[in-house]
């Protein structure tokens, strides 16, 4: 702001004596002197304009000095629109999704009033995108390598009964209190399965990815039962055989061996089986017997053969694949459209869910 000299103000001061209604003529078309200026950005906007507004706002500063210099006294308070949006991302609270969030609380709350079936599967899901963002993440085992990842817990059919986003790790304050800290995959099994009523014979299903021992114990005094593939590192004390004494020669294949314990009084199988290779399974409602047979090809014999098979490995290949159904449904039927906001491409995939699980329960004749 340029140096305003004595003979100006003078002369400015004489416009105003003449004025009729003094210093506050100016100012009748506002009522609120607080609507002058919300930032200082305003003011030298408006000292640009005309040497008189220039003036006029140099008075108004040295009049209450608190409109102008102290502008953030009238910054205007962020808008709040959901939960969260208004919280520093620094903040604990703070709801990455928060743009989003709406939207899946409501088709979560739609998807959840079709009755559940018995047997239900816990699996990720890939919202395909290369597109730059913080959430984005890389699974090489899925179709779509790149993506957001969400969470589903869905029926043999492929009906989505509920999903959440992936946003990274790390928050606590998604556990209710009497649920315990099982980590991230744990966390979010508990979470999706809030839905089950208890006691009535539900199971669910899951990969190695959130199998373990506290998690099938918690979800067995609940009244849930559970099932799924677990890593060996998860099964602390265990005495089945490991790797390398399974994978030796003189085991033939279709060997399996099978312990019971008993974890804070719920009983707990651990079956271990060899196929190509070894593979473990976790189970509170099933064990090894009765066993069945499969045909696998042998190499030496030049044709195929039948080995044994534990009756939880049927059970397991039986059951665990809604959320892969599901995924060939999207990957069929999907929305083509691209769009560079995170947000659009989130809602399009909330979409292809909406009519997949329209068309499934069409199917079923629910509707």
């Amino acid at each position: 702001m340029p140096r305003l000299l004595e003979s100006e103000i003078t002369k400015y001061l004489e416009t105003l004596e003449d004025s009729k209604d003094g210093l506050d003529g100016s100012d009748s078309e506002v009522e609120d002197e607080g609507h002058y200026y919300q930032t200082a950005r305003d003011v030298l906007r408006d000292l640009e304009n005309s040497d008189e507004g220039e003036n006029a706002q140099s008075d108004e500063v040295d009049a209450d000095p608190p409109l102008v210099i102290d502008n953030d006294q009238n910054m205007p308070d962020p808008p709040i629109l959901e939960a969260g949006e208004a919280v520093p991302q620094n903040h604990p609270d703070y709801d990455r999704l928060f743009k989003i969030r709406p939207l899946e609380e409501m088709l979560n709350c739609q998807f959840g009033k079709v009755p559940l079936d018995q047997r239900l599967s816990i699996d990720e899901q890939m919202c395909a995108t290369k597109m730059s963002h913080y959430i984005k993440q890389y699974m090489p085992n899925k179709p779509h390598k790149w993506g957001f990842k969400l969470y589903l817990i869905c029926s043999l059919q492929g009906y989505a009964h509920r999903f959440e986003v992936y946003s990274g790790g790390g928050s606590k304050n998604n556990i209710l209190p009497g649920e315990p800290d099982l980590g991230e995959s744990g966390n979010t099994v508990v979470r999706l399965a809030r839905m089950v009523p208890r006691n009535v014979n539900h199971i669910i299903y899951f990969d190695n990815f959130y199998t373990s021992v506290p998690l099938v114990t918690y979800l067995a005094k609940e009244g849930i039962f559970s099932l799924g593939t677990v890593r060996v590192n998860r099964l602390r004390n265990c005495k089945l055989p490991d790797k390398n004494t399974i994978m030796k020669k003189n085991v033939p294949r279709g060997f399996y061996e099978e312990n019971v314990a008993t974890v804070d009084d719920i009983d707990v199988s651990a079956v271990v089986w060899k196929d190509n290779k070894p593979v473990n399974l976790l189970s509170t409602y099933v064990g090894a017997e009765p066993a069945t047979t499969v045909t696998r090809f042998d190499k030496s014999k030049k044709e195929r053969v039948a080995i044994p098979c534990p009756k939880v490995i049927k059970e397991y290949n039986a059951h665990m694949g809604g959320v892969d159904l599901l995924d060939s449904f999207i990957g069929r039927y999907h929305i083509t459209m691209k769009s560079r906001k995170w947000t659009m491409r989130l809602f399009y995939h909330f979409l292809d869910l909406a009519v997949i699980n329209s068309w499934v329960m069409f199917k079923k004749n629910i509707i």
